[in-house]
């Protein structure tokens, strides 16, 4: 005689864990600024908890390691896909200093979504600018940045401060476009 069948009425399959969580996760870090020690709070925690009982949050490392550069290229690629999309661009650049006295240069691009009838802008990028502060270096940095995004035909102004090295800039890189300068 063959032993009786296993009862498995009381036993539970594993589902693939949800990603809805991980993406809140991810949506509240990247859009509010919150530090990255809020994945490790008991309150997050248990919020995340009550909608999935085996969800864990990912502890900080798995964000530094992993998450920042998954976040980075998925909003690098919308950004991207929006700028495809506009008829003219707009540059705005600012050189700063920090408290640490290095040199930054940060250019946003701005434009109307005419489909939304909506300004946009995005922060292209913000990158360390040591050595001088040349209007050469300046709009090779400018060239290099326009050819990684697709805005290299589509640039309409640039708008600076009103110094004498921004002022070259703007006719250096202009080939045609409008510079504006502002003193403040």
């Amino acid at each position: 005689m063959s032993p009786p069948p296993t009862d498995t009425s009381f036993s539970t399959s594993i589902t693939p864990i949800s990603t809805t969580p991980r993406r809140i996760v991810k949506a509240k870090r990247s859009f509010n600024f919150l530090p990255i020690s809020i994945v490790e709070s008991p309150y997050l925690q248990a919020i995340l908890q009550e909608g999935e009982l085996s969800y864990v949050v990912p502890k900080q490392k798995y964000f530094i390691n992993n998450g920042f550069q998954e976040m980075y290229d998925e909003v690098r690629q919308r950004v991207y896909e929006e700028l495809k999309t506009a008829l003219g661009i707009c540059l705005t650049t600012e050189i700063w200093t920090s408290q640490a006295n290095q040199a930054y240069m940060t250019v946003t691009a701005h434009f109307i979504d005419v489909k939304n009838n909506k300004i946009k802008n995005f922060a292209l990028e913000t990158k360390e600018f040591s050595g001088n502060h040349t209007a050469e270096r300046i709009v090779e940095h400018l060239e290099d940045l326009c050819n990684k995004w697709p805005i290299s035909d589509k640039i309409i102004s640039l708008v600076s401060d009103n110094c004498s090295t921004m002022r070259k800039v703007g006719i250096d890189f202009g080939k045609g476009i409008i510079s504006f300068i502002f003193s403040g």
